[in-house]
């Protein structure tokens, strides 16, 4: 079994360590404290858009 590295904040982050890697990036808190700190700053929304970066 392969090992499992978790990393909580993206300052860890090394680019020279993800070769040959599969790295998978949760940003659920960062994006929910967004959206609630613009709301209570008065936005009316917050729209979502997913943007594919192309290789």
């Amino acid at each position: 079994m392969g090992k499992v590295h978790v990393l909580l904040k993206k300052e860890e982050i090394l680019e020279e360590k993800l070769e040959d890697k599969i790295v998978v990036v949760l940003d659920v808190l960062l994006a929910t404290t967004t959206i609630t700190t613009v709301l209570s700053h008065g936005a009316e929304k917050v729209i979502p858009v997913l943007i594919k970066k192309k290789h």
